[in-house]
């Protein structure tokens, strides 16, 4: 069993790369955002550190944290996502670790994938024994954001922005998976890739 980190920016494709990876393998999946969006749940990991930095506001009536918000006032201010990384990075790593020593001691996964955007800002890639970077050009991404979530252009350019360049990706990939075209032709690399491993 291998296990494998993906990266790529917001938009690169990363969702359909991890479908194909189910397709081809027979893989267990863990989602780093999942994970952070589960820490921040009322009475998980994170809540209680996270309301007493970001405060009351944070909160709905039923007490419980809005990530609209949160993510208002963290997008909005380099210290404060600092912050909350601080908080949350090594509980996610925490986790993550857990579900991978978890998936080696059972032994009935072909892969199991590290779907995070942040692998390299969580710590994650020695739990890995490869990393895929996908690339995606960032006229294509801009398009793909636009369209699927509804974003302005100028919210996209922000979110992207605040991410690792491509150039520090690939740098710590150990393979590249180009994501501009059809599925096929995506799926036709990966399987090339996995023929490698």
């Amino acid at each position: 069993m291998q296990t494998i980190g993906i990266v790529g920016g917001i938009g690169a494709g990363k969702s359909t790369v991890v479908s194909l990876l189910c397709e081809l393998r027979k893989c267990f999946v863990i989602g780093a955002d999942e994970i952070g969006h589960k820490i921040l749940l009322k009475d998980d990991l994170a809540y209680d550190q996270v309301v007493k930095v970001f405060g009351q506001d944070i909160l709905d009536e039923e007490g419980n944290i809005v990530r609209r918000k949160l993510g208002a006032i963290v997008f909005s201010d380099r210290t404060k996502l600092e912050q909350l990384n601080q908080i949350t990075h090594p509980i996610i790593f925490r986790e993550i670790k857990l579900l991978v020593d978890k998936c080696k001691a059972q032994g009935e996964w072909d892969l199991v994938i590290i779907d995070a955007a942040l692998l390299i800002e969580i710590g994650l890639i020695p739990l890995t024994d490869y990393v895929l970077a996908i690339y995606t050009d960032e006229k294509t991404r801009l398009e793909r954001l636009m369209k699927r979530d509804g974003f302005t252009k100028e919210q996209v350019l922000e979110r992207i922005n605040k991410q690792k360049k491509w150039e520090e990706l690939e740098k710590v990939s150990d393979f590249v998976i180009d994501n501009r075209y059809t599925r096929q032709h995506t799926k036709e690399q990966m399987i090339e890739m996995l023929d490698q491993l």
